[in-house]
């Protein structure tokens, strides 16, 4: 009796053992494809970031210039439009700094962070 009551334990043990295992192993892909795929959204995100500051920067030399222009004609109502293009950088500084700390206060993880789920 004492042998199969041992017997019945060591198979509910490696029955239990088994499902562990399993249930281990799924998390650890599910992990592995959570990780690659915010990896890939985050990559996505700092390139639409990078081609949004740039032409946010070329768009303020276009305004600097176009100010430098009106400056030297001074044609009628020459100071409304500066002050409009003015505000108007100050936008685009504004939105390529709001950027710019997204960007800078994620701590990186270092390494590789979905090598913890192999």
């Amino acid at each position: 009796m004492t042998i199969a009551i041992l017997a019945g334990s060591v198979v509910y043990v490696y029955d239990s053992y088994s499902t562990a295992t399993a249930q281990i192993s799924s998390l650890k892909a599910d992990g592995t494809n959570l990780c690659s795929t915010v990896a890939s959204v985050v990559s996505s995100i700092s390139s639409v970031f990078d081609n949004t500051t740039e032409t946010m920067q070329q768009q303020i030399q276009q305004d600097n210039s176009m100010i430098a222009a009106l400056n030297s004609t001074r044609p009628s109502g020459y100071a409304g439009m500066i002050t409009t293009l003015q505000d108007q950088i100050n936008q685009d500084f504004a939105v390529i700094n709001s950027m710019q700390v997204l960007t800078t206060s994620v701590t990186p993880l270092g390494g590789n962070p979905c090598a913890s789920f192999r």
